[in-house]
């Protein structure tokens, strides 16, 4: 028992690999520490939160692991919350992210996540505009039924993202899962090593299961950023290649929501198998001229097997744009850190980040001691979207590393944060 001061923080991303930090679990359940069940392994670095570290959650559950309360930026940023997950619950068993306002009560923000993620780590994205300006917690709820119990919920990567929603068109998935989401379970980025074993293009995909076969029961959608379809005058349509090899029972289906209304399926049902090569789909969206939508890809396995499943490279929405973005000036209205992809990595990682006015850039690693390892001076840069910094780690051993970018501007100094996990 210990009485603590200072000021409670918030994290961005918190990957629990100092501890619980200013967290707490509401009741019962929930550890923070390095995963021996599960998924064996975190997300990155070494260390989650979970419902259990090591074997099953108890029967009968229902806890919540809570923030410590923060302020959610402006809607103009477009506040969003970004996780990783991995979950396995017994049938009636749930998660679900709850968020409250101050005082007030707890609202539930996202998908009920049940049954099974596909055995995958996985990527959520919920928006926050709704609670712009205010003080909020935010938290994970895990409820067990008492009809039997499994691996649990184990959750890493935690982190509030702001800046323009993007839609690359085409996208290749090659920086990462961007802002596209996993509405629930299943749904990966990055090489295949199963399926096609390779991308259309390049080195990335989006796939149900990067490695192996999907898991025999999933029904998820994988969503991209809100955006404005193009005039009728332009034809505009949807293009994509996929890879995809389903059981008996099993599909997938392209659909399109606008605004909060329902999902419309667009597509024929992709059963099957599609002949083991990467082929073209073509959507016409004519009807959707004009409107915000989103698209998903809806994946369903109705539990009788399962196969490689379903693989999405180079999706473009010709002249397509992404809500909120600062398409015509071309200059990002802050500074904004887009992380490191690939991560974790072994040789050469790649940060991304948007520069709101010309500035010297410098980059600082530091080890998980705090002790800084590396030190790069990247010399005066142009205000623009989408600078790159090519980062080789030869000289450094396998482990977890934060790094820290600073912009020095004539009017002071801005700092981004961020980590990566270095794999030999």
């Amino acid at each position: 028992v210990e009485v603590i001061t200072g000021p409670l923080v918030l994290n961005s991303p918190e990957g629990f690999e100092a501890g619980i930090g200013d967290w707490q679990a509401e009741r019962g359940t929930w550890q923070v520490g390095a995963p021996t069940s599960g998924p064996a392994a975190a997300y990155a670095g070494d260390n989650v939160a979970a419902t259990v570290l090591d074997g099953t959650y108890a029967a009968t559950v229902s806890s919540r692991l809570v923030s410590p309360p923060f302020e959610v930026s402006s809607a103009a940023e477009h506040p969003r919350l970004r996780f990783r997950h991995w979950y396995s619950f017994s049938w009636y068993d749930s998660g679900e992210v709850q968020i409250k306002k101050g005082d007030g009560v707890w609202e539930t923000i996202s998908p009920t996540y049940t049954w099974t993620g596909s055995g995958v780590w996985t990527y959520p994205l919920i928006d926050l505009s709704a609670y712009a300006g205010s003080e909020v917690e935010i938290a994970f709820l895990f409820t067990a039924s008492g009809n039997n119990n499994s691996s649990g919920w184990y959750i890493d990567a935690v982190e509030v993202i702001t800046g323009p929603l993007v839609l690359n068109s085409p996208e290749g998935f090659e920086a990462g899962i961007g802002d596209w989401q996993a509405e629930r379970g299943t749904w990966q980025v990055g090489a295949p090593t199963s399926g096609p074993a390779a991308a259309y293009s390049g080195a990335n995909v989006a796939a149900t299961v990067l490695d192996g076969n999907y898991a025999a029961t999933v029904a998820s959608r994988f969503i991209s950023p809100r955006v404005l379809i193009a005039g009728a005058e332009e034809n505009p349509a949807l293009r994509f290649w996929h890879w995809y090899s389903f059981s008996w029972y099993d599909k997938g289906e392209v659909q399109i929501k606008t605004g909060d209304g329902t999902w419309e399926t667009v597509s024929s049902e992709f059963t099957w198998t599609g002949g083991d090569i990467w082929s073209p789909v073509f959507i016409p969206l004519t009807r959707y001229a004009g409107s915000e939508v989103e698209i998903a890809f809806l994946f369903t396995a109705s539990g009788n097997n399962n196969s490689s499943g379903w693989y999405i490279d180079e999706v473009e929405v010709p002249l397509g744009s992404a809500v909120g973005t600062e398409e015509e000036s071309h200059v990002p209205e802050h500074f904004v850190l887009n992380g490191a992809y690939p991560n974790p990595f072994n040789s050469t990682t790649t940060i991304l980040f948007d520069l709101p006015r010309t500035a010297e850039l410098t980059l600082r690693l530091f080890d998980v001691l705090g002790r800084e390892v590396h030190r790069i001076n990247l010399g005066q840069l142009e205000s623009r979207y989408g600078h790159e910094i090519e980062l080789e780690a030869e000289s450094l051993a396998s482990g977890t590393y934060f790094f820290r970018l600073e912009m020095h501007a004539t009017d002071g100094k801005e700092t981004r944060t961020g980590s990566f996990t270095l794999v030999r």
